[in-house]
């Protein structure tokens, strides 16, 4: 059984979130540039500002998790983070289980999370996979918990027999 999720920042709140802020910041930008506030080189803070804005949203909205469990382990890449996959073998993998979480509470928030023990890639804010492997701590967020929890049964039911 393979198990494949692909995840984006584009699917969540976040986007709704930067357009609250970015346009009422647009509008009033645009408003001071027409009636002269920002003088004789008005257009170029603008210019700046909008192409600031565009980069960092193009940023956010990029951000994306791509997750792969079959039989031999997990591969998981988070782009532009980590660009190449990444792979954990079933035999290093210990205590995986699916639980229902509050990702901003527990993570901090959306996003990748790393720190020297801990690697989390939340995307959605309901489902996190928890696993430890090689002294660390790893938490992909899921949209398909019954899914990912299918490969974990098979996972458990190999490593028995």
């Amino acid at each position: 059984m393979v198990f494949n999720e692909q995840q984006s920042l584009r699917d969540s709140f976040i986007v709704y979130v930067i357009l609250m802020v970015e346009v009422p910041t647009l509008i009033l930008m645009l408003v001071f540039w027409w009636t002269g506030k920002f003088g004789e080189d008005g257009f170029l803070p603008v210019a700046i500002f909008l192409a600031m804005l565009g980069l960092v949203s193009w940023f956010i909205v990029s951000l994306s998790l791509e997750v792969h469990l079959d039989r031999r382990g997990l591969k998981y890449r988070s782009f532009p983070f980590v660009n190449k996959w990444k792979f954990i073998p079933t035999e290093s993998i210990q205590n995986p289980k699916v639980r229902k979480i509050d990702g901003m509470m527990e993570f901090g928030g959306v996003g990748p999370r790393v720190s020297p023990k801990t690697k989390a890639f939340i995307f959605s804010t309901d489902w996190v996979l928890e696993l430890d492997a090689d002294g660390k701590k790893y938490a992909f967020s899921t949209r398909k918990p019954r899914e990912m929890e299918a490969v974990l049964d098979l996972w458990k039911s190999e490593s028995n027999t």
